[in-house]
């Protein structure tokens, strides 16, 4: 899946259509969303919904306008990308640079309301210069 995005840094977002904070996010996130794609950073959402939860979570992507890069994890919370990256609770995001390294494993939410944290995470990764006026 990473292969795909080739030279471009990467923002996960693990989250669920049962996740009320998640969902509050999506629906808070347009200059987040906005922002990060300016900065050419591919947004990919992996929900751990439970596979018979299917119809909420495609009903959820729908809602929360969140339906390019969105998967729906096999095995949810016992599968093996959770386990890896030790996610116990949602929502979780993780951040990699261009080469797909890891550069934060617990990254600022990408909601409106962390907007100002996340451009100072995301702005020396990506190498443009943050200026604040």
């Amino acid at each position: 899946m990473l292969a795909q995005h080739k030279g471009k840094a990467v923002y996960i977002n693990f989250w669920a259509s049962w996740c009320v904070a998640c969902r509050e996010d999506h629906r808070a996130d347009s200059a987040a969303k906005a922002y990060l794609a300016d900065r050419g950073v591919v947004q990919l959402y992996f929900s751990l919904d439970k596979p018979k939860s299917e119809a909420a979570w495609r009903k959820a992507t729908q809602e929360d306008s969140i339906t390019v890069n969105q998967y729906l994890v096999e095995g949810d919370l016992s599968s093996l990308i959770v386990k890896t990256f030790g996610i116990t609770s949602i929502p979780r995001h993780l951040f990699l640079d261009k080469e797909h390294h890891i550069r934060s494993i617990d990254a600022v939410r990408p909601s409106d309301y962390h907007l100002g944290n996340l451009k100072m995470s995301v702005e020396p990764v990506v190498g443009k210069v943050v200026r604040f006026n």
